[in-house]
């Protein structure tokens, strides 16, 4: 089997990405939005985070990528607790903003052993 070229991957998560930013800007409350935004916080910061790492497997992969996504929310999660400063759409808007980034940056420049010469 084949594996998945990590900017399809990139490309998936960054629709998701966009969805979500569009959905949470535009204050949706819907479950549709809850859905996504659960897929979002799942995958995608994670991803964007640990997929330039050479882990061996994609299972391993992406057990990682979850880790660290939810780690990651939940220490903004736990910071703005810490902080009285509890503005969890301005927070999801930041993170998904720079998710978006992290997510273009995967889509312009592949990694090392996709690139071409």
């Amino acid at each position: 089997m084949k594996p998945i070229d990590p900017r399809l991957t990139a490309a998936a998560l960054l629709v998701l990405t966009a969805v979500n930013l569009l959905l949470a800007g535009l204050d949706v409350h819907s479950a549709l939005r809850l859905y996504l935004s659960v897929a979002f916080v799942v995958l995608a910061p994670g991803w964007a985070m640990t997929a330039r790492l050479r882990i061996g497997t994609p299972a391993l992969a992406w057990i990682t990528a979850i880790a660290a996504g939810l780690s990651l929310t939940l220490l903004v999660a736990q910071v703005m607790v810490s902080t009285h400063w509890w503005h969890p759409t301005a927070a999801f808007l930041v993170l998904s903003a720079l998710t978006f980034l992290a997510l273009l940056a995967h889509l312009i420049r592949p990694p090392a052993e996709t690139r071409v010469a």
